[in-house]
């Protein structure tokens, strides 16, 4: 009688087991594989397993993957599980610093490319402040030229002015 209870009640923990693990394979592994829970008999039962009441069934479960786009099924085992979820977070930790560092080398681009650009700028402002300082000191030669050459003009037309008062005035003239 005390058989069957046992058998009874490792059958319903092995079905809450079943459960859980089930539930659990849902919630941890991608949508892109599918979990299947194979439960295994095995008749050799460690003694360390061994149950008091002498029930020799030790139950064991693996999961599998089923790759939805190969169709291939990939047998893992507990400590498999925990390496590859290690892995799949190291990885992620990999991951997550790669495309850090991929940010701040893109910002660092930018920045640089912004800092050439403002000195483009700058060299262009300069450029146009030489080009306005050039007209301006033109503007002013030729200002000069103009005024020198109406002072030239003003000083020819007196000479000339005084050339014919002189000329009037001699008595060569007069004929």
């Amino acid at each position: 009688m005390k058989k069957c209870f046992t058998r009874k009640r490792e059958s319903q923990s092995a079905e809450k087991g079943k459960i859980l693990r089930d539930n659990f394979a849902k919630k941890f592994f991608e949508t892109s594989q599918e979990p299947i829970l194979n439960e295994k008999k095995s008749h050799d039962v460690n003694s360390m397993f061994a149950s008091e009441d002498g029930c020799e069934n030790e139950i064991v479960f693996e999961v599998s993957f089923v790759n939805l786009f190969t169709g291939k099924e990939k047998l893992t085992s507990t400590l498999e599980n925990q390496f590859y979820s290690r892995m799949k977070h190291k990885t992620t930790l990999e991951y997550l610093e790669k495309k850090n560092a991929q940010k701040i080398k893109l910002r660092m681009q930018e920045l640089d490319l912004e800092e050439k650009r403002q000195k483009f700028e700058k060299a262009k402002l300069q450029l146009e402040t030489d080009k306005l300082e050039f007209e301006k000191e033109k503007f002013y030669l030729e200002k000069e030229e103009r005024k020198s050459m109406t002072q030239l003009f003003q000083n020819q037309q007196l000479l000339i002015n005084e050339l014919r008062k002189k000329i009037k005035l001699s008595p060569l003239c007069e004929t």
